[in-house]
C-alpha cells in the first residue's frame, strides 16, 4: 500500500512511540498532552502554546526549539536536551527534569513552581522574572545564570527533600486548561502573541 501523507499546509502528524523525528516541525498550539515522546528529535521544532502535559519526552531533544508559552504540566524530561531552547512563560509547574541540560534556554517569566531540577545544567540560562517556589535543584549547575531568584522561594538543596509533598502534588488533578482553547491535533494551527527570543 502507498505510504500515507499529510494534506499541503496540515500540520506533521506525529506517531505513537519513542524515537520520532520532528526537528523543525511546526507543532504550535497542538494537544500533545500524554504523548510517549522518549528520546524524540525536536531540535528548532515549533512548539509555542502547545499542550504537553505529562507527555513523555525522557531523554528528547530540544535544542533551539520555540516553546514560548508552552504547556508541561508534570511532563518528564528527565536527561532531555533544551539548550537553547526558548521557554519564555512557559509552564513546567511539576515537571521532572532530573539531569536535563538547559543551557542558555531562556526561561523568562516562567512557572517552575515544585519542579524536578536535581542536577539539573542551568548555566547561562535566563530566569528574568521566572518563579521556582519549591523546585528542588539540589546538584543543578547555575554558573552564570540570569536572575534567578532563590531567596525565600521555598527551592529545596536536599537530594530525598520533597517526595512525600511530590507524590501528594501527582495524586491531585491538573489545573484547569488556559482560556485560550487549544487547537487540536492534526489542524492547522497559527500562534498569535507568543514572543521569539528578545535577549
Amino acid at each position: 500500500m502507498p505510504a500515507t501523507t499529510d494534506p499541503p499546509g496540515a500540520p506533521p502528524h506525529v506517531p505513537a512511540g519513542p524515537g520520532q523525528d520532528l526537528r523543525g516541525q511546526d507543532l504550535a498550539g497542538q494537544d500533545l498532552s500524554g504523548r510517549d515522546l522518549r528520546g524524540a528529535q525536536l531540535d528548532s521544532a515549533t512548539l509555542e502554546g502547545a499542550c504537553l502535559d505529562r507527555a513523555d519526552l525522557r531523554g528528547a531533544s530540544l535544542r533551539g526549539a520555540e516553546a514560548a508559552g508552552c504547556r508541561l504540566l508534570e511532563a518528564l524530561l528527565d536527561g532531555a536536551d533544551l539548550t537553547d531552547a526558548n521557554l519564555v512563560e512557559a509552564d513546567l509547574r511539576g515537571a521532572r527534569l532530573v539531569g536535563a541540560c538547559l543551557r542558555g534556554a531562556d526561561l523568562s517569566k516562567a512557572r517552575l513552581s515544585d519542579a524536578d531540577l536535581r542536577h539539573t545544567a542551568l548555566d547561562g540560562a535566563y530566569f528574568t522574572a521566572a518563579v521556582v517556589d519549591r523546585a528542588r535543584l539540589f546538584g543543578a549547575t547555575v554558573r552564570a545564570a540570569i536572575e534567578l531568584e532563590l531567596e525565600d522561594s521555598g527551592v529545596s538543596f536536599d537530594e530525598d527533600g520533597g517526595e512525600a509533598r511530590e507524590a501528594a502534588r501527582r495524586a491531585a488533578p491538573l489545573p484547569a486548561a488556559p482560556e485560550r482553547p487549544l487547537q487540536p491535533f492534526g489542524s492547522c494551527a497559527t500562534p498569535s502573541t507568543w514572543g521569539k527570543h528578545g535577549r
